[in-house]
């Protein structure tokens, strides 16, 4: 019986995991790094290195709000916006459009998705600098990012879609 076992284990071991393309990058990459701002360095690579666009039709699985608003310590115009990734990507890139009623769209990429609370100051990188810069699948993530756009009020009536997407296939 002890050997059913590991050859059953031997055998998943050896058809390889099934990781996706960031993963399978790190884990090349990373072998003989030595410092920790390297090996932060070679996952930002990998993550922007992995992302390709995500289809037009699964775009609709990536939802949420948007709201105009003034943020930062200097207070100055932009966007929160709040995302559900139901996609089966890691999204790592948003391009959102927003119209003004009947004029045409202005366009924001967004590939760091932060949020700062008000009154708050945050000190140093996070540990891991690739957790700000997705949204992983059947989850939501909060985030502000900057954007003027001209006549935009409180009383004009304004629309945003998500234009497109970048991503890692979730496998």
């Amino acid at each position: 019986m002890r050997y059913v076992f590991l050859a059953a284990a031997i055998s998943a071991w050896s058809t390889g995991a099934l990781g996706n393309a960031f993963d399978d990058c790190v884990l090349e990459k990373m072998p003989g790094t030595t410092s920790d701002l390297a090996a932060k360095s070679i996952k930002t690579a990998c993550l922007r290195k992995s992302s390709v666009q995500i289809p037009e039709g699964d775009l609709k699985a990536i939802t949420g709000t948007v709201s105009y608003v003034t943020f930062g310590t200097n207070p100055r115009p932009g966007f929160l916006a709040e995302v559900r990734n139901d996609a089966n990507f890691i999204v790592t890139e948003i391009t959102f459009a927003v119209a003004i009623e009947t004029r045409a769209s202005q366009f924001f990429t967004v590939d760091t998705f932060i949020y700062a609370p008000p009154r708050v100051m945050f000190a140093g990188l996070p540990p891991d600098p690739t957790l700000e810069m997705r949204i992983d699948p059947h989850s939501e993530k909060r985030f502000h990012f900057a954007g003027t756009v001209p006549d935009l009020t409180t009383k004009a009536k304004w629309s945003w879609y998500v234009a497109s997407a970048k991503g890692i296939p979730n496998r």
